[in-house]
């Protein structure tokens, strides 16, 4: 065999080994368009200017988050049902009942997001120009919060504001599961050991652009 086709061989293979990084690895524009909505709006229904401090990788996989979303959909089925035994349930979708009825789509988009929440997904600062952002890695993000008992947690967040003074808020975003015309994606913010929000966040496409639907909770503190 000539070095010439060595060379050709050699150059296939490592575009076959680097192909599906190249195609799994890419961060689809659209997703940072959506964050960056929900942000303002976030930022906007808190009338306030917000420093947004955003977890570069987050491992849900060891947190209760993935069920948590199963047992949203629980009441979800449930609900669809015509059971209001469960008060919360009626809570959470009363806004959203009529296009849950008639739109059930939305379910299989939370069941694939369940899953993937269970793995590492690592976000860019891709963010609109207009919002406050700062990225956070996992290293310092443990520097702060990978405690044990309540004080530390306390000194961990009081750490945490020293270093960024500006009223932040943390922030973990999941990867964001669409079919085109719906996405969600799981969505925090805190800014202390008893302070903070979780939600699923619902966005629609109209036409070419991605809007806002709702929120549902999952917890608070």
């Amino acid at each position: 065999m000539d070095i010439s086709c060595l060379r050709f061989r050699t150059i296939i293979i490592i575009v076959l080994l680097a192909f599906p990084l190249l195609v799994f690895g890419q961060k689809n524009p659209e997703d940072y368009t959506i964050y960056s909505k929900y942000l303002k709006i976030y930022q906007d229904n808190k009338k306030a200017k917000l420093s947004y401090v955003i977890r570069v990788s987050t491992d849900y996989g060891k947190k209760s988050y993935g069920s948590d979303i199963g047992d949203i959909l629980q009441e979800i089925r449930g609900y669809l049902k015509g059971d209001k035994s469960d008060g919360s349930a009626f809570f959470r979708f009363e806004a959203f009942k009529d296009t849950l009825k008639s739109d059930t789509l939305w379910l299989p988009l939370m069941t694939r997001l369940q899953e993937r929440m269970k793995h590492e997904y690592r976000i860019q600062n891709q963010f609109s120009n207009n919002l406050q952002i700062t990225m956070l890695t996992y290293n310092h993000y443990i520097e702060y919060f990978d405690k044990t008992n309540s004080r530390d947690i306390d000194n961990g967040w009081a750490s945490f504001h020293e270093d960024y003074p500006d009223k932040p808020l943390l922030i973990n975003l999941s990867e964001i599961v669409n079919d085109g015309k719906r996405a969600v994606f799981y969505f925090s913010s805190q800014c202390g050991g008893l302070c903070g929000v979780g939600q699923l966040v619902l966005f629609y496409k109209d036409k070419s652009e991605w809007r806002f639907v709702l929120v549902i909770p999952m917890w608070e503190s």
